[in-house]
């Protein structure tokens, strides 16, 4: 751990893990699922995307084409599952 705060290393450590589960179970099967950590940050986390809260729901406008779209749209089809 680099810093000397504790929020921070847990912060960074927590951070960690939700990209490691990302990678192990969402991303299997795509050309992500051997990337490092800094590559899924890149071409999967860092997408230009528009937020649109609404009453009842909110609405994420992606671009129409970037280089990782397919496995984007792998990744947020967990979503689906947790609609209600």
């Amino acid at each position: 751990m680099s810093c000397s705060s504790f929020k921070a290393n847990f912060l960074h450590s927590a951070a960690y893990v939700l990209i490691h589960t990302l990678q192990n179970e969402l991303l299997e099967g795509t050309e992500f699922c051997k990337a490092t950590m800094k590559t899924i940050q890149l071409k999967l986390i860092k997408v230009a995307a528009s937020v649109k809260f609404m009453k009842t729901k909110v609405i994420i406008s992606l671009p129409t084409a970037f280089y990782s779209k397919t496995a984007f749209e792998k990744a947020l089809g967990m979503f689906e599952v947790l609609r209600i």
